[in-house]
Protein backbone atom coordinates (compact mmCIF):
# COMPACT_ATOMS: atom_id res chain seq x y z
CA UNK A 1 0.00 0.00 0.00
CA UNK A 2 1.13 3.58 -0.92
CA UNK A 3 1.41 5.94 2.10
CA UNK A 4 0.63 9.68 1.82
CA UNK A 5 4.42 10.86 2.01
CA UNK A 6 5.28 8.55 -0.68
CA UNK A 7 2.78 9.86 -2.82
CA UNK A 8 3.23 13.52 -2.35
CA UNK A 9 7.01 12.78 -3.08
CA UNK A 10 6.50 11.58 -6.57
CA UNK A 11 3.62 14.23 -7.32
CA UNK A 12 6.56 16.81 -6.39
CA UNK A 13 8.99 14.54 -8.25
CA UNK A 14 6.47 14.69 -11.69
CA UNK A 15 6.29 18.85 -11.02
CA UNK A 16 10.06 19.46 -11.58
CA UNK A 17 10.20 17.42 -14.64
CA UNK A 18 7.68 19.41 -16.35
CA UNK A 19 9.08 22.86 -16.57
CA UNK A 20 11.41 25.29 -14.19
CA UNK A 21 7.33 26.82 -13.14
CA UNK A 22 7.51 23.44 -11.39
CA UNK A 23 10.17 24.36 -9.51
CA UNK A 24 8.78 27.26 -8.01
CA UNK A 25 5.88 25.23 -7.01
CA UNK A 26 7.71 22.74 -5.65
CA UNK A 27 9.69 25.10 -2.88
CA UNK A 28 6.39 26.73 -1.88
CA UNK A 29 5.13 22.92 -1.59
CA UNK A 30 7.71 22.07 0.20
CA UNK A 31 7.43 24.82 2.70
CA UNK A 32 3.01 24.66 2.71
CA UNK A 33 3.05 20.52 3.10
CA UNK A 34 5.73 20.19 5.87
CA UNK A 35 8.00 18.02 3.76
CA UNK A 36 10.83 20.47 3.91
CA UNK A 37 12.82 17.63 5.97
CA UNK A 38 11.06 14.53 4.98
CA UNK A 39 11.57 14.96 0.84
CA UNK A 40 15.16 14.72 -0.06
CA UNK A 41 13.89 17.63 -3.01
CA UNK A 42 12.67 19.68 -0.24
CA UNK A 43 15.95 19.09 1.80
CA UNK A 44 18.04 20.35 -1.78
CA UNK A 45 15.82 23.33 -1.41
CA UNK A 46 16.63 24.03 2.11
CA UNK A 47 20.44 23.96 1.19
CA UNK A 48 19.98 26.17 -1.83
CA UNK A 49 18.05 28.64 0.52
CA UNK A 50 20.64 28.28 3.64
CA UNK A 51 23.29 29.07 0.91
CA UNK A 52 21.85 32.48 -0.37
CA UNK A 53 21.20 33.37 2.98
CA UNK A 54 25.06 33.33 4.19
CA UNK A 55 25.95 35.06 0.78
CA UNK A 56 23.00 37.75 1.50
CA UNK A 57 24.87 37.69 5.67
CA UNK A 58 28.20 37.87 3.55
CA UNK A 59 27.49 40.95 1.82
CA UNK A 60 25.81 42.42 4.81
CA UNK A 61 29.29 42.31 7.05
CA UNK A 62 31.22 43.42 3.55
CA UNK A 63 29.09 46.29 3.76
CA UNK A 64 29.21 47.06 6.80
CA UNK A 65 33.31 46.42 6.99
CA UNK A 66 33.28 48.92 3.98
CA UNK A 67 31.51 51.67 6.06
CA UNK A 68 33.72 51.81 9.13
CA UNK A 69 36.98 51.82 6.52
CA UNK A 70 35.58 54.92 5.02
CA UNK A 71 34.46 56.12 8.17
CA UNK A 72 38.31 55.64 9.48
CA UNK A 73 39.83 57.01 6.11
CA UNK A 74 37.68 60.17 6.61
CA UNK A 75 39.51 61.09 10.26
CA UNK A 76 42.87 63.67 9.41
CA UNK A 77 45.78 61.58 9.90
CA UNK A 78 48.11 61.86 13.07
CA UNK A 79 50.94 60.23 14.72
CA UNK A 80 49.72 57.08 17.35
CA UNK A 81 52.63 57.46 19.36
CA UNK A 82 53.30 60.26 21.89
CA UNK A 83 57.23 61.80 20.80
CA UNK A 84 56.68 65.05 22.42
CA UNK A 85 56.33 64.12 26.14
CA UNK A 86 55.30 65.92 29.43
CA UNK A 87 57.69 68.62 30.07
CA UNK A 88 58.93 67.87 33.62
CA UNK A 89 60.04 71.00 35.19
CA UNK A 90 59.14 73.55 32.30
CA UNK A 91 57.99 76.17 34.72
CA UNK A 92 61.42 76.90 36.55
CA UNK A 93 63.72 75.28 33.60
CA UNK A 94 61.92 76.67 30.63
CA UNK A 95 61.80 80.54 29.76
CA UNK A 96 58.73 82.43 29.92
CA UNK A 97 57.95 84.28 26.85
CA UNK A 98 54.58 86.17 27.42
CA UNK A 99 51.14 86.09 28.81
CA UNK A 100 48.47 86.71 27.29
CA UNK A 101 44.76 87.91 28.27
CA UNK A 102 42.00 86.66 25.81
CA UNK A 103 39.07 88.82 26.17
CA UNK A 104 36.79 86.62 24.46
CA UNK A 105 36.53 83.77 26.47
CA UNK A 106 38.48 84.99 29.28
CA UNK A 107 41.25 83.11 29.31
CA UNK A 108 44.99 83.44 30.58
CA UNK A 109 47.28 81.96 27.96
CA UNK A 110 51.08 81.48 29.58
CA UNK A 111 53.76 80.32 26.81
CA UNK A 112 57.43 78.61 27.64
CA UNK A 113 60.08 77.70 25.78
CA UNK A 114 62.94 75.49 26.49
CA UNK A 115 66.02 77.14 26.21
CA UNK A 116 66.47 76.00 22.64
CA UNK A 117 63.52 77.31 21.10
CA UNK A 118 64.24 80.38 23.48
CA UNK A 119 67.36 81.12 20.63
CA UNK A 120 65.20 81.59 17.77
CA UNK A 121 65.49 85.02 15.95
CA UNK A 122 61.91 86.66 14.28
CA UNK A 123 61.99 85.61 10.80
CA UNK A 124 63.97 82.14 10.89
CA UNK A 125 62.93 78.80 11.63
CA UNK A 126 62.76 77.39 15.22
CA UNK A 127 65.71 74.91 15.78
CA UNK A 128 65.67 71.59 16.02
CA UNK A 129 65.26 70.36 19.60
CA UNK A 130 62.45 73.28 20.35
CA UNK A 131 59.78 72.53 22.73
CA UNK A 132 57.14 75.20 23.53
CA UNK A 133 55.00 74.96 25.99
CA UNK A 134 51.58 76.94 26.72
CA UNK A 135 49.14 77.13 29.76
CA UNK A 136 45.63 77.79 29.42
CA UNK A 137 44.20 79.09 32.63
CA UNK A 138 40.67 80.06 33.22
CA UNK A 139 40.59 84.07 34.62
CA UNK A 140 39.01 85.04 37.94
CA UNK A 141 35.45 86.29 37.32
CA UNK A 142 32.75 88.21 39.17
CA UNK A 143 28.59 87.65 39.48
CA UNK A 144 28.61 88.69 36.11
CA UNK A 145 31.21 87.02 34.24
CA UNK A 146 33.53 89.88 33.71
CA UNK A 147 37.32 88.94 34.39
CA UNK A 148 39.03 90.37 37.26
CA UNK A 149 41.19 92.68 36.97
CA UNK A 150 44.78 93.05 39.22
CA UNK A 151 46.22 96.40 40.33
CA UNK A 152 47.62 96.72 36.76
CA UNK A 153 44.51 95.75 34.69
CA UNK A 154 45.67 92.40 33.82
CA UNK A 155 43.63 88.90 34.34
CA UNK A 156 44.28 87.50 37.28
CA UNK A 157 44.59 83.23 36.97
CA UNK A 158 41.61 80.81 38.12
CA UNK A 159 42.01 77.52 37.51
CA UNK A 160 44.86 75.57 35.33
CA UNK A 161 43.25 73.80 32.43
CA UNK A 162 45.08 72.09 29.84
CA UNK A 163 48.75 72.24 29.30
CA UNK A 164 49.68 72.14 25.33
CA UNK A 165 52.91 71.25 24.00
CA UNK A 166 54.26 71.21 20.48
CA UNK A 167 57.85 70.12 19.53
CA UNK A 168 60.62 69.79 16.67
CA UNK A 169 62.33 67.41 15.68
CA UNK A 170 64.30 66.12 12.50
CA UNK A 171 61.77 63.77 10.61
CA UNK A 172 58.85 65.07 13.13
CA UNK A 173 54.83 65.72 11.77
CA UNK A 174 54.74 62.89 8.84
CA UNK A 175 52.09 61.34 10.02
CA UNK A 176 50.01 64.52 9.78
CA UNK A 177 50.25 64.71 6.15
CA UNK A 178 48.44 66.63 4.11
CA UNK A 179 48.17 68.63 7.28
CA UNK A 180 51.91 68.27 8.31
CA UNK A 181 53.24 71.92 9.47
CA UNK A 182 56.95 71.82 8.98
CA UNK A 183 58.76 69.47 11.63
CA UNK A 184 56.51 69.74 14.44
CA UNK A 185 54.25 67.16 16.83
CA UNK A 186 51.61 68.09 19.23
CA UNK A 187 50.18 66.75 22.36
CA UNK A 188 48.40 68.16 25.08
CA UNK A 189 47.77 67.30 29.05
CA UNK A 190 45.88 67.87 31.57
CA UNK A 191 47.53 69.28 34.90
CA UNK A 192 47.50 65.65 36.49
CA UNK A 193 49.10 64.79 33.24
CA UNK A 194 47.19 62.54 31.28
CA UNK A 195 46.07 63.11 27.67
CA UNK A 196 43.56 65.86 27.42
CA UNK A 197 44.51 65.45 23.40
CA UNK A 198 46.49 62.24 22.82
CA UNK A 199 48.80 61.97 19.39
CA UNK A 200 46.19 59.90 17.58
CA UNK A 201 43.51 63.08 18.43
CA UNK A 202 46.32 65.75 17.45
CA UNK A 203 45.61 66.01 13.88
CA UNK A 204 43.31 68.95 15.08
CA UNK A 205 46.52 71.01 16.44
CA UNK A 206 48.45 70.98 13.48
CA UNK A 207 45.53 71.97 10.85
CA UNK A 208 45.23 74.69 13.61
CA UNK A 209 48.56 75.77 13.23
CA UNK A 210 48.53 75.73 9.24
CA UNK A 211 47.03 79.00 9.75
CA UNK A 212 50.75 80.39 10.76
CA UNK A 213 51.78 79.45 7.52
CA UNK A 214 55.54 78.35 6.94
CA UNK A 215 57.21 82.06 7.33
CA UNK A 216 56.63 82.01 11.09
CA UNK A 217 57.46 78.48 11.08
CA UNK A 218 53.43 77.70 11.88
CA UNK A 219 53.74 79.71 14.93
CA UNK A 220 51.53 81.69 16.34
CA UNK A 221 52.23 85.72 17.61
CA UNK A 222 55.79 85.14 17.46
CA UNK A 223 56.02 88.72 16.95
CA UNK A 224 54.90 89.30 20.51
CA UNK A 225 56.75 87.22 22.55
CA UNK A 226 60.36 87.86 20.63
CA UNK A 227 59.46 91.86 21.08
CA UNK A 228 58.36 91.56 24.73
CA UNK A 229 54.59 92.23 24.11
CA UNK A 230 53.07 92.54 27.29
CA UNK A 231 49.83 90.26 26.35
CA UNK A 232 47.45 92.72 28.46
CA UNK A 233 44.17 93.72 26.64
CA UNK A 234 44.69 97.02 24.67
CA UNK A 235 43.21 100.22 24.84
CA UNK A 236 44.49 101.32 21.61
CA UNK A 237 45.39 99.20 18.48
CA UNK A 238 47.82 100.80 15.59
CA UNK A 239 46.95 100.02 12.61
CA UNK A 240 47.16 100.94 8.78
CA UNK A 241 49.34 103.89 10.45
CA UNK A 242 46.31 105.30 12.68
CA UNK A 243 45.78 105.19 16.39
CA UNK A 244 42.36 103.71 16.85
CA UNK A 245 40.75 105.26 18.83
CA UNK A 246 42.30 108.60 18.29
CA UNK A 247 41.31 109.65 22.03
CA UNK A 248 41.38 107.52 25.10
CA UNK A 249 39.33 108.36 27.79
CA UNK A 250 40.45 106.77 31.33
CA UNK A 251 40.12 107.51 35.09
CA UNK A 252 43.61 108.72 36.85
CA UNK A 253 45.74 105.56 37.78
CA UNK A 254 44.99 103.83 34.90
CA UNK A 255 47.97 102.05 32.70
CA UNK A 256 46.90 102.63 29.01
CA UNK A 257 48.11 99.79 26.69
CA UNK A 258 49.09 100.35 23.21
CA UNK A 259 50.04 97.71 20.29
CA UNK A 260 51.34 97.84 17.23
CA UNK A 261 49.29 95.35 14.80
CA UNK A 262 50.24 97.16 11.92
CA UNK A 263 53.52 95.81 9.41
CA UNK A 264 55.60 98.60 9.72
CA UNK A 265 57.49 100.06 13.33
CA UNK A 266 56.04 102.56 15.09
CA UNK A 267 56.95 104.82 17.61
CA UNK A 268 54.69 106.50 20.59
CA UNK A 269 55.96 109.35 22.07
CA UNK A 270 54.11 112.46 24.22
CA UNK A 271 54.59 115.65 22.93
CA UNK A 272 55.36 116.73 26.46
CA UNK A 273 58.06 115.03 26.82
CA UNK A 274 56.33 112.65 29.51
CA UNK A 275 56.40 109.01 28.09
CA UNK A 276 58.62 107.84 24.87
CA UNK A 277 57.96 103.91 23.88
CA UNK A 278 60.86 103.95 21.46
CA UNK A 279 60.92 101.77 18.43
CA UNK A 280 58.03 99.08 17.97
CA UNK A 281 57.94 97.13 15.58
CA UNK A 282 54.99 94.87 14.61
CA UNK A 283 53.80 92.80 17.57
CA UNK A 284 55.42 95.13 20.09
CA UNK A 285 53.53 96.74 22.92
CA UNK A 286 53.78 99.51 25.39
CA UNK A 287 52.08 100.44 28.63
CA UNK A 288 51.68 103.66 30.38
CA UNK A 289 50.36 104.55 33.83
CA UNK A 290 48.32 107.95 33.58
CA UNK A 291 48.26 109.26 37.65
CA UNK A 292 47.39 112.87 37.41
CA UNK A 293 44.30 114.48 35.36
CA UNK A 294 44.95 116.12 32.15
CA UNK A 295 45.06 115.68 28.38
CA UNK A 296 48.29 114.07 26.69
CA UNK A 297 48.57 114.41 23.17
CA UNK A 298 51.45 111.87 21.57
CA UNK A 299 52.14 111.17 17.78
CA UNK A 300 54.72 108.74 16.41
CA UNK A 301 57.78 111.37 15.70
CA UNK A 302 58.70 107.95 12.26
CA UNK A 303 55.32 109.22 11.02
CA UNK A 304 54.25 113.11 11.79
CA UNK A 305 51.46 112.64 10.70
CA UNK A 306 49.65 110.10 13.07
CA UNK A 307 48.51 111.82 16.42
CA UNK A 308 45.89 110.96 19.13
CA UNK A 309 45.46 111.83 23.02
CA UNK A 310 45.04 110.17 26.19
CA UNK A 311 42.34 112.62 28.44
CA UNK A 312 42.85 111.50 32.29
CA UNK A 313 39.97 112.73 34.21
CA UNK A 314 40.08 112.42 38.21
CA UNK A 315 40.25 109.34 39.89
CA UNK A 316 37.81 108.66 42.68
CA UNK A 317 40.04 108.91 46.26
CA UNK A 318 40.25 106.19 48.70
CA UNK A 319 41.35 107.89 52.41
CA UNK A 320 41.27 105.89 55.93
CA UNK A 321 41.62 107.93 59.17
CA UNK A 322 42.54 107.15 62.35
CA UNK A 323 39.84 108.66 64.46
CA UNK A 324 41.04 107.83 67.89
CA UNK A 325 44.64 109.37 67.01
CA UNK A 326 45.57 111.24 63.84
CA UNK A 327 49.23 111.17 64.93
CA UNK A 328 49.81 107.64 64.18
CA UNK A 329 48.15 107.56 61.01
CA UNK A 330 48.68 105.37 58.40
CA UNK A 331 49.86 102.74 61.49
CA UNK A 332 46.97 101.68 63.68
CA UNK A 333 47.05 100.21 67.41
CA UNK A 334 44.14 97.82 67.95
CA UNK A 335 41.39 99.38 69.42
CA UNK A 336 41.45 102.20 67.38
CA UNK A 337 38.77 103.63 65.57
CA UNK A 338 38.65 104.52 61.60
CA UNK A 339 36.79 106.21 59.11
CA UNK A 340 36.94 104.97 55.35
CA UNK A 341 36.31 107.17 53.11
CA UNK A 342 35.46 107.77 49.53
CA UNK A 343 35.15 111.43 47.13
CA UNK A 344 34.41 112.14 43.36
CA UNK A 345 33.09 108.47 42.63
CA UNK A 346 30.29 107.67 40.88
CA UNK A 347 26.95 108.53 42.24
CA UNK A 348 24.48 105.63 43.17
CA UNK A 349 27.34 103.01 42.76
CA UNK A 350 27.98 100.36 45.34
CA UNK A 351 31.24 99.54 46.77
CA UNK A 352 34.08 96.89 46.47
CA UNK A 353 37.14 96.44 48.33
CA UNK A 354 39.97 94.56 47.89
CA UNK A 355 42.03 93.34 50.20
CA UNK A 356 45.57 92.36 50.75
CA UNK A 357 47.01 91.51 54.33
CA UNK A 358 51.06 90.56 54.94
CA UNK A 359 51.49 90.33 51.12
CA UNK A 360 48.78 87.61 50.85
CA UNK A 361 45.92 88.46 48.06
CA UNK A 362 42.76 88.20 49.97
CA UNK A 363 40.37 89.03 46.73
CA UNK A 364 37.11 91.10 46.72
CA UNK A 365 34.36 91.73 48.79
CA UNK A 366 31.55 93.88 49.35
CA UNK A 367 29.36 95.64 48.53
CA UNK A 368 30.35 97.82 52.05
CA UNK A 369 27.72 100.01 53.41
CA UNK A 370 25.23 102.10 51.63
CA UNK A 371 26.14 103.33 47.44
CA UNK A 372 27.92 106.36 46.86
CA UNK A 373 25.62 109.44 47.09
CA UNK A 374 24.75 112.61 45.52
CA UNK A 375 28.09 114.57 45.71
CA UNK A 376 30.05 111.34 45.00
CA UNK A 377 30.83 110.66 48.89
CA UNK A 378 30.70 107.34 50.88
CA UNK A 379 32.34 106.25 54.02
CA UNK A 380 32.52 103.47 56.58
CA UNK A 381 33.36 103.47 60.47
CA UNK A 382 34.26 100.78 62.88
CA UNK A 383 37.05 99.87 64.75
CA UNK A 384 40.13 97.69 64.65
CA UNK A 385 40.30 94.53 67.13
CA UNK A 386 43.42 91.66 67.84
CA UNK A 387 42.15 89.41 65.07
CA UNK A 388 43.21 92.35 62.63
CA UNK A 389 46.66 92.53 63.07
CA UNK A 390 48.77 93.12 60.53
CA UNK A 391 50.38 94.81 57.19
CA UNK A 392 47.36 95.93 54.88
CA UNK A 393 46.60 97.15 51.37
CA UNK A 394 43.17 98.00 50.78
CA UNK A 395 41.96 99.15 46.99
CA UNK A 396 38.38 100.42 46.21
CA UNK A 397 36.21 99.08 43.10
CA UNK A 398 33.16 101.45 42.40
CA UNK A 399 30.79 99.87 40.68
CA UNK A 400 31.10 96.30 41.01
CA UNK A 401 34.36 93.58 41.66
CA UNK A 402 35.72 94.02 37.72
CA UNK A 403 34.81 97.73 37.58
CA UNK A 404 37.60 99.66 35.83
CA UNK A 405 36.91 102.95 38.32
CA UNK A 406 38.93 102.54 41.21
CA UNK A 407 40.84 104.18 43.57
CA UNK A 408 44.71 104.09 44.59
CA UNK A 409 45.62 101.20 46.75
CA UNK A 410 46.61 102.68 50.52
CA UNK A 411 48.43 101.04 52.94
CA UNK A 412 48.16 100.72 56.99
CA UNK A 413 49.54 98.45 59.96
CA UNK A 414 47.48 97.15 62.47
CA UNK A 415 49.83 96.24 65.81
CA UNK A 416 48.54 95.33 69.05
CA UNK A 417 48.48 98.63 71.43
CA UNK A 418 51.69 98.61 74.06
CA UNK A 419 50.62 97.30 77.60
Amino acid sequence: MVTHEELNAALLTELVSLEPSGKAIVEHACIETGLFVRSSLCKNQRRKFMKRTLLFVCFLLIAVLGLIATAQSQMPPAPQVDHVGYPEGYQTNYQLLYTLDRPDNRQIRVIYANAVAARAQLGAAFPYGSILVMETWRAKEDSQRNAILDLNGRFQRGELTVIWVMRKEIGFGLAYWPNRTGEWEYVAYRPDKSYQTPPSNSASCAICHLQAGTARDYIFRTANFMNRATGAVPHNLIQNYLFSPGVIRVKAGTTVTWYNDDEVTHRIAANDGSFDSQNMPQGASFSRSFNEQGQFDYRCPIHPQMRATVVVVDSPALQLTNITSSSRDPDFWTGDRWRLEITNASRSSPVYLRLWRDGQDLGISGPYGGVIDAQGNWSLSGAFVSADTGSWQLQALIGGPSSKESTRSLNLTVSNRPQ
